[in-house]
């Protein structure tokens, strides 16, 4: 009877609103096997007061690196650094009705040809025709079934370098939907590079 009774404590303590906090500490082997198949590294950190828990991973892709930080109280992020060739930048996040009428007013928005994903996404760069050559069929579909919140492309030209960013969902515990991100952002990549925008 008393085991029955704390599976429905845990139960309803699983239930309960998380305020922005989520814990990490049961995903430690999934990001461990995910860095290994990768052949990547695995590190976890606690803050200052060794009350949050962070992941570190590293993901080597042909001369870069694809760094993904996860912890208890924020979201999922992807990060990219890159020596660049040009000057370019992409915004592009999840849209709602109060974006589209402020981009319909600025008259920046860029469409591409499929309208599933104009629905769902924004997009905004300092050169639209290069955004719409990144942005491929594979990229548009890949970023649909992930529904990443954003991902940005800035180019700082004093320094000629430049930071591919994308921010996910708080709680991404699937391995196969974190491996379908990690492909994403390999393609990203590679179709930065084959237009020749990174070096």
């Amino acid at each position: 009877m008393k085991e029955v009774q704390d599976e429905s404590k845990i139960e309803k303590l699983l239930k309960m609103p998380s305020h922005g906090y989520t814990s990490n500490f049961h995903k430690r082997e999934m990001w461990k096997e995910i860095a290994k198949s990768f052949n990547g590294e695995f590190k976890i950190k606690f803050d200052s007061s060794k009350t949050y828990e962070m992941h570190y991973i590293t993901i080597p892709h042909k001369k870069w690196e694809i760094s993904i930080t996860v912890s208890d109280t924020r979201p999922l992020k992807f990060q990219v650094f890159f020596s660049s060739r040009m000057e370019f930048d992409i915004e592009l996040s999840l849209s709602d009705f109060i974006d589209k009428i402020l981009i319909k007013l600025d008259k920046k928005e860029i469409k591409l040809s499929s309208q599933e994903f104009n629905k769902h996404y924004l997009i905004r760069s300092s050169k639209s025709d290069l955004a719409k050559q990144l942005m491929t069929a594979k990229i548009q579909k890949a970023i649909l079934e992930s529904n990443l919140f954003s991902i940005c492309y800035k180019t700082n030209t004093e320094s000629q370098k430049a930071e591919l960013m994308s921010m996910i969902q708080r709680s991404a515990d699937d391995k196969d939907f974190i491996i379908a991100l990690i492909k994403l952002h390999q393609d990203l990549i590679d179709r930065l590079s084959e237009l020749k925008i990174i070096i």
